[in-house]
């Protein structure tokens, strides 16, 4: 994995760093982003989760270790801040419907995580679309994201089941970006995904 100009260095961040570990380049990268394009088929992105939902999520961690899950929580919801702030990036997110009825946590953590789903959809700078199940599209091989940078090319972020990688090659970029392009017009509008969303955690977690 390869450090980009503009984010920190390795060591840099100190407790930070020891938090995020390799995923620090990718908070890194979110923090400058304008733009970040991002398809999930498996769970709720990081940047749009509950505190409820990330702790049933780092907690399956395949280490067990749960010594720092406090602090990975809260390391996952600080990153949610940029989201708050005035230079906020675009986020434009794709979601498998499969996330949406992935039992994270529990019911009540679902419902909460779906009614704040809901509630993110309607922020002006923010859409999130739901491609229905079914059938093959070119988003079922991974979860990526791409952020776009002001001035700067694209940078990818792609992740194994071991970790992550950030890279702004143009190979890795130029091919997941199509994807992206490719998955978006099968997914429903923003406006019946918000309504979908509701809808499940209404009626399957109750």
């Amino acid at each position: 994995m390869r450090w980009l100009s503009g984010a920190r260095a390795p060591g840099a961040a100190g407790q930070k760093q020891r938090l995020y570990g390799w995923f620090q380049e990718r908070a890194d990268i979110e923090a400058q982003a304008t733009v970040l394009r991002w398809y999930e088929p498996l769970v709720v992105p990081g940047l749009l989760q509950t505190e409820d939902y990330a702790r049933a999520i780092l907690s399956a961690r395949p280490d067990g270790n749960l010594d720092d899950l406090d602090d990975q929580v809260a390391a996952r919801m600080a990153r949610q801040a940029i989201l708050d702030r005035t230079a906020s990036p675009q986020l434009r997110c794709i979601l498998d419907e499969g996330v949406l009825h992935r039992a994270i946590g529990g019911s009540k953590v679902m419902r909460s995580q779906l009614f704040r789903l809901a509630e993110v959809a309607e922020h002006p700078k923010t859409t999130i679309q739901v491609i229905r199940s079914g059938g093959a599209h070119a988003g079922l091989l991974a979860h990526f994201v791409i952020a776009d940078l002001d001035g700067k090319p694209p940078v990818a972020y792609l992740e194994t089941a071991a970790e992550g990688q950030v890279t702004d090659g143009s190979s890795a970029v130029g091919h997941v970006a199509p994807s992206f392009d490719r998955i978006r017009p099968g997914a429903e509008s923003w406006v019946a995904s918000r309504d979908l969303i509701r809808k499940v955690g209404e009626e399957r977690w109750t």
